[in-house]
């Protein structure tokens, strides 16, 4: 072989050397990337897992919602509702009355 035959031939394998190296950089960003969504993923299924579980955040929610008063809840708002468009209707009518 001649001297450009091997520097060619260097030139060469250096070029694929240089193609392995960018490829397995782009490997371990890619790696990262998934390690980072794995851990992601896990820390999602662990709050579900804390929301859904027998003594979770769901059933306390569920636990105090059951301990509402329900009965005067209704009772108040049967109230409130009237009184809420009683108000607006005198607001309407003093509107109206009002001289201009």
């Amino acid at each position: 072989m001649t001297d450009d035959q091997t520097q060619a031939r260097l030139d060469n394998i250096e070029r694929k050397l240089d193609d392995i190296s960018e490829t397995l950089s782009q490997i371990a960003v890619q790696r990262d990337r998934l390690e980072r969504l794995d851990e992601q993923m896990r820390s999602l299924w662990k709050r579900y897992d804390t929301l859904v579980e027998p003594d979770g955040i769901l059933s306390k929610i569920s636990a105090f919602q059951a301990s509402c008063p329900r009965n005067q809840i209704r009772w108040v708002w049967v109230t409130l509702v009237p009184l809420i468009f009683t108000q607006l209707a005198f607001g309407i009518a003093l509107l109206r009355c009002m001289p201009q």
